[in-house]
């Protein structure tokens, strides 16, 4: 392998940002450095390196951070990296608000390049809203 030639490892699809906080989290298992602007690059690389703590903890943050504006990114990047419980919150998030959600420029694209997830959305709304229309 070229990093035992060189003792050197490239990582090139992290920002160093990224990669300080894996390395912080990998020498302290603590990182202080995760907020809402880096936490899905975080999550993204925690699951890549298979840091399951330190994926949880940027979990926590995006899901606080949940808005209109980010919640269909935020749905995708969820189904990407098989974070379930973050996807049930999304889509929650998501039915709660359908009516907003359905009418930004990301809920659109969404609907062109992931029809399958927009699908499971609609899907997860009807069910739930009509358990909850016969529970009333």
């Amino acid at each position: 392998m070229l990093e035992d030639q060189n003792s050197t490892i490239e990582i090139t699809d992290l920002q160093p940002e990224t990669v300080q906080c894996l390395l912080e989290y990998m020498y302290t298992s603590n990182v202080e450095d995760i907020n809402e602007h880096n936490a899905i690059e975080i999550f993204k690389a925690a699951d890549k390196y298979q840091l399951e703590f330190l994926k949880q903890k940027a979990e926590i943050i995006m899901t606080n951070s949940l808005s209109i504006s980010n919640c269909t990114m935020l749905f995708i990047v969820a189904d990407l990296h098989n974070a379930h419980e973050l996807k049930k919150r999304i889509l929650n998030f998501i039915m709660r608000n359908i009516l907003q959600v359905v009418e930004t420029d990301d809920w659109r694209l969404l609907v062109e390049q992931h029809p399958v997830l927009a699908t499971e959305a609609f899907v997860y709304s009807a069910e739930h809203a009509a358990s909850c229309a016969c529970s009333s």
